[in-house]
């Protein structure tokens, strides 16, 4: 994945804890079964560390999804403001 960063203009690394991440992976009410069967959650435990380091080298700005909804899109607004990234036409 890294091969294909430097090709975006801004990156953010949505931050979760692990404790976060598996109750997140675990609710039924999810339409994605990912996660939640088989060694999906074991592989994304292990992943999750390696993909923010990663994501971090590269320069990636993180905000903490753990926040309230409104506050992390606030906060990726205001990155993508900072940056001279028009949203508008998206």
């Amino acid at each position: 994945m890294a091969d294909h960063l430097p090709r975006f203009d801004l990156l953010i690394l949505l931050r979760i804890d692990e404790a976060t991440m598996v109750r997140r992976l675990k609710d039924p009410g999810r339409a994605n079964d990912f996660g939640r069967y088989g060694a999906t959650l074991e592989w994304s435990l292990d992943w999750r560390p390696r993909l923010e380091a990663e994501m971090l080298e590269a320069g990636a700005r993180p905000v903490d999804g753990q926040q309230p909804l409104a506050n992390v899109v606030d906060d990726v607004l205001r990155l993508c403001t900072a940056c001279s990234i028009d949203l508008s036409q998206n």
